[in-house]
This record gives structure tokens, sequence and C-alpha cells, in this order.
């Protein structure tokens, strides 16, 4: 294998990444639906050794690494991973104001600040916030020594629970988590370790910065001052992809309809088009599985 890109100890192929999708792929209790065969479908798209995928979203304190059972099915997924000689990232992240009262009665956030038209939060106290940062810490963990993923993904974007902690149109908490950037970006701080996801420029679920450069910013320098050990940053930004040529690009949607994108990428075969329509179909195999490789790989690639 030709290595032509390092994460820390992790030598990648390619510079192309399976983006962590949101699915809705789980049953009532918050495990994989084994039906679906998780692990199947993420080995499928290591088709190419060297590869690296990023979990679909995990919230640590409820479902994803909470439960044995849930660490047992997340091994058979990064184990079908690792016989491809590939490599799998967890991503976790938390609602807070977004969650729409289907996983948690009581709907939290920073602050006392709705969601748009959405429901007003309850603010979380310090003991919550501390336990929330101890929930992020236990899966992190969890998911490097007991689970087998390769490392993990902080999902600070697209105004989930970390990023309405960092921006002042979620966040005007008046204690050591809100009211400066510094303050702001705290709970980010308490939490990272591995792998940070960044949108400074998304409108997504009632958020948009004016001027997101001085927090943004701050974050970064702060970063490369005190994290040595951090793989990566993981920018939602197109234009990014397209001034920085010594960096990776995660693909979502294709990824999803061309389980052998990577090799179709080497090989110039055009990607399939995706059926947007299944994306979300909870519980559902549709969309999901069942996509073929190109036949014009047969006997390169499988």
């Amino acid at each position: 294998m030709n290595i032509l890109f390092k994460l820390g100890s992790i030598e990648l192929s390619n510079r192309i990444v399976l983006a962590p999708l949101t699915r809705f792929q789980n049953d009532d209790e918050f495990a994989l639906i084994q039906k679906l065969n998780y692990a199947f479908n993420y080995a499928e798209r290591a088709l190419v050794p060297g590869t690296l995928l990023i979990s679909e979203g995990t919230v640590p304190h409820i479902f994803g690494l909470y439960t044995d059972i849930q660490v047992s099915e997340w091994n058979a997924v990064t184990d079908a991973v690792h016989v491809k000689k590939s490599f799998i990232f967890l991503q976790l992240f938390g609602h807070g104001r977004v969650d729409t009262g289907d996983v948690q009665k009581s709907i939290y956030g920073p602050s006392a600040i709705a969601n748009g038209d959405g429901p007003v939060p309850k603010e979380y106290t310090k003991a919550d916030v501390e336990q929330l940062i101890e929930h992020f810490v236990r899966a992190s963990t969890v998911a490097v020594t007991d689970t087998g993923f390769d490392g993990v993904e902080i999902h600070a974007a697209y105004r989930y629970l970390i990023d309405q902690f960092l921006q002042a149109v979620s966040n005007q908490r008046s204690e050591e988590y809100g009211g400066s950037i510094e303050n702001r970006a705290k709970f980010l701080f308490d939490i990272i370790d591995l792998g940070i996801r960044l949108s400074p420029y998304s409108e997504f679920q009632s958020m948009k910065y004016l001027n997101p450069y001085p927090q943004f910013s701050y974050m970064i320098s702060k970063l490369q001052e005190t994290h040595s050990n951090l793989v990566y940053l993981h920018f939602s930004v197109k234009e990014y992809a397209n001034t920085h040529m010594d960096g990776l690009v995660a693909f979502g949607r294709y990824f999803v309809s061309n389980p052998d994108l990577v090799a179709r990428a080497k090989e110039g075969i055009p990607f399939r088009k995706y059926d947007r329509s299944t994306f979300h179909n909870a519980k559902s195999p549709e969309g999901y599985v069942g996509y073929e490789y190109a036949p014009e790989l047969k006997g390169k690639y499988f």
C-alpha cells in the first residue's frame, strides 16, 4: 500500500474520507439495528486499503457507547473495517436545544434560548455541564480502548451541543462557560482530545455568527498551543478543499450510493447518483445497503 497521508500513527493511501452521516438507524434501545448489517455497510466502503471512515454521529450518554451491547455491536464494525486494512473514527456529539424530545423528555441548552420556533430549553446547571463532559470523556476512552476505533472526532459544528456553547446567539451564560470568547470555548476544551469538526459559516438550525472569525480563530490558535496530539480539524466549508491540497476531503451523499467511491475516483469511473429521499428513513435498509460495486473494478479491487 502506498502511503499518501499520515494522521498521527495512521497511514492513509488516499485523501478521501467517509463523512459522518446521520441516518436514524438505531433501534428503540439506541443500539445498532442488526438486520442492517452495520459491519458490512462500513466495511464495503473500505474497499481500498488505507481509507479513513468516520462513523455516524453518536451521543455518548444516550445511545452509541453506553451499554455493553452497543460496545459489542460497534466492535463488529471496527473489526470488519480493520480486516480491510482501513481505519475508522467515532464521531461524538450532543443535541442540546435541538433535541426534539424524542430522545429525552426535557430539552436543555447552554441558555434558555429556543432554536428558532422550537421550545425554550432549560438551562444546563454547572453540575449538568460537568456531567456532560464526563460522558464525552468516558465514551472517547471506551471507543479507543474497548471498541477498537482508531480515533474520535468531536462534533462541534452545525449548531449541535458544543456549537451552542461556542456561539453567543445560543450561549448567554454568565459563569465560566459563557460571557467571553474564552469562556464559551471552555466546554469544548474540557472535552477534546483527538479530532474536532467545525462549521463557522453554517446557518443550519437557527445559527450564524455575523463575524465568526474572533471565536474560531481563538479556538484554532488555542488548539495549536495546547493540544499537540490533535490529529485533525474537520471544516464543513466546501471552499477549504479547493485551497488546501495537502488536506483530506470528506464525501457523504455520494459515498452512500457509491460504496466503491475511492476506487471509482482512482479509476475515473463516474459516481452513481444518490437518492436523497431515502437518506433518513428511520430503521429502514432502503438507501442504506444494496449498492453494488462498479463492474469495471472487478479483478483489481474485489
